[in-house]
């Protein structure tokens, strides 16, 4: 059975494998991002796929995105992720917020 799957964050990582994923199914498939460019070329022309550019510590793009969404909506993943690696940057104020804001309240919102 055909079904929509809606994951954001599929521009990157787990999202974007399991927009793979769904597409080789032959499922419906929405997705969001910071980054289309991140979407391979062949899966952005791809007729199953409808990709939009979110991002998601915004409330008017994730209200936004989903208005266009306007299909019933059998499978939702959220796969938004923001990380430093602390081995390499020092974790300073503004890029906790900017974890905290991607990863935590936009998921809560």
């Amino acid at each position: 059975m055909r079904q929509h799957v809606v994951i954001i964050g599929g521009t990157s990582g787990i999202g974007l494998g399991l927009v793979q994923y769904y597409l080789a199914q032959g499922h419906q498939v929405s997705t969001c991002g910071r980054d289309l460019n991140k979407i391979p070329s062949t899966l952005r022309t791809n007729p199953d796929l409808q990709a939009y550019r979110v991002d998601v510590t915004q409330p008017e793009q994730r209200s936004d995105f989903f208005d266009r969404v306007t299909q019933p909506i059998d499978l939702l993943f959220f796969c938004v992720g923001f990380y430093l690696n602390e081995r390499v940057f020092d974790l300073d104020r503004a890029s906790s917020q900017r974890m905290l804001s991607t990863n935590l309240l936009s998921f809560q919102a």
